[in-house]
């Protein structure tokens, strides 16, 4: 669905716009070239602003047209913590003017707390210059101020590795939020899926967590999920991992722990969607032997003990 004031707008230009949901970025990047033409040619056939929102993961989540008084910038977020930015940047064009974000763009970025907000001038050519703001972060906080940069040429957009500036944004907020707690243990959500084993749901996922506070580790929520069929990319679902993410983040915890075996892509993905550390108990359980193994003087061989909770 595109959003804003679609009156008197050619259907081939929505319907083209409605294809951009289809399109992902490369994550790291702002925006491709492909997403980033389409836009600009159908703002300038328009002279309407068409702004595109892309998550973390390089999806587009958000389409709206209408210039910055018409455009309502409605509270999106997949936000990772209470305290953080939202998880998605803002990229909008600006036909016939100048590259410079307006007010209502630096407005919206305080407010939403986008990732960055980044303002197109466009022409008869295409997209012509660019510009981009984000909020600074100062003593574990973000602040109500925005650093500005830009304009530069489009060509310089396709360098700007934007994950790294988020993370250099959210990594003083996110240490000095658990410095609240006891730095020497890390608290745990610990996720079980129902099976058909001799031990029910209720005793592994005890058990697990008595195994996370022999790692030094502290419980501070269980889940017991009920699910048939394993996903292969999230083992619980990507709805499940975004449930989690979000309770992850009102019990401040770092770590969750799966009672199951996961891949190594199935932890990747699960980091990316939740914002913190993933084990499985295997992981789990090797990191305590290697632990014990290390007290008692013995070399340790084979895996890598890199686990610690």
């Amino acid at each position: 669905m595109i959003r804003g004031n679609l009156e008197g707008i050619k259907k081939i230009y929505i319907q083209t716009l409605e294809e951009l949901y289809e399109m992902n970025c490369d994550k790291n990047y702002i925006i491709s070239r492909e997403i980033l033409d389409i836009i600009c040619r159908i703002s300038n056939n328009i002279n309407k602003e068409i702004s595109v929102y892309i998550n973390r993961r390089g999806k587009v989540v958000d389409i709206a047209v209408g210039d910055s008084n018409t455009v309502s910038l409605e509270a999106l977020t997949e936000k990772r913590n209470e305290s953080g930015l939202s998880g998605i940047r803002c990229i909008h064009t600006h036909p016939g003017g100048d590259a410079k974000l307006s007010p209502v763009d630096v407005t919206a970025l305080i407010s939403l707390k986008f990732d960055c907000m980044v303002a197109v001038s466009i022409n008869e050519n295409g997209a012509n210059e660019f510009s981009l703001g984000y909020l600074k972060a100062e003593e574990g906080r973000l602040l109500e101020e925005v650093y500005f940069a830009g304009p530069y040429s489009i060509e310089s957009m396709y360098e700007i590795n934007i994950l790294n500036l988020v993370q250099e944004i959210e990594r003083d907020v996110y240490d000095r939020i658990h410095q609240v707690y006891n730095d020497e243990n890390e608290r745990a959500i610990l996720v079980s899926m129902a099976s058909t084993d001799l031990y029910t749901p209720e005793e592994s996922i005890d058990e697990l967590a008595e195994l996370v506070e022999t790692a030094g580790g502290e419980v501070v929520h269980k889940i017991i999920q009920k699910k048939s069929k394993i996903d292969p990319a999230t083992y619980i679902g990507s709805g499940k991992a975004n449930e989690i993410s979000l309770l992850r983040q009102s019990v401040m915890a770092n770590t969750v722990v799966f009672d199951d075996e996961l891949s190594g892509a199935q932890v990747r993905n699960l980091e990316e969607i939740l914002g913190c550390k993933v084990i499985d108990r295997t992981t789990l359980i090797l990191d305590i032997f290697c632990s014990k193994s290390k007290i008692k003087g013995r070399k340790n061989s084979g895996r890598a003990c890199t686990a610690k909770v």
